[in-house]
């Protein structure tokens, strides 16, 4: 027997991601063993029927969620003011800078400067050596 505490669990909803799969799922089984029932039949009624059922079933299903969609969404990012900082950290010159050894400074100021204005990733930028810049056409290759 079990408590009403264990009980509980079943009153909880699951969340839209996870209800529209189990229901998808259960979609996919209803209609093998209704087509394993009818014995591969090749009737048009019970084929329509059985479409018709999938069908019904699949509307059942919550409109899937997109990630982007969300209107009230904040942009995430420094505010101009944050940035400056940023940007002064990182110069060689600042006091702000906390890096004692002046090719460490220039190295940090290079690193940021890449990340930054070209957007890429840590382990671009980790994976990244000097033969990857072509010096004489300005131009960087990321390679993966």
């Amino acid at each position: 027997m079990f408590s009403l505490e264990e009980l509980r669990i079943f009153d909880k909803k699951a969340d839209i991601q996870t209800e529209y799969a189990r229901l998808s799922v259960i979609v996919s089984y209803v209609k093998w063993l209704a087509e394993t029932l009818s014995d591969g039949s090749r009737d048009k009624i019970v084929a329509t029927n059985i479409e018709k059922m999938v069908k019904g079933l699949q509307a059942r299903r919550p409109p899937k969620k997109s990630r982007n969609t969300n209107s009230k969404q904040e942009e995430k990012g420094l505010d101009s003011k944050q940035l400056e900082l940023v940007f002064e950290v990182f110069r060689p010159d600042s006091k702000l800078n906390p890096f004692k050894d002046e090719a460490i400074r220039r190295r940090n100021r290079l690193m940021f400067l890449v990340l930054f204005y070209l957007g890429l990733r840590g382990g671009e930028l980790l994976n990244m050596r000097i033969r990857d810049i072509n010096f004489s056409s300005n131009q960087l290759v990321v390679v993966r």
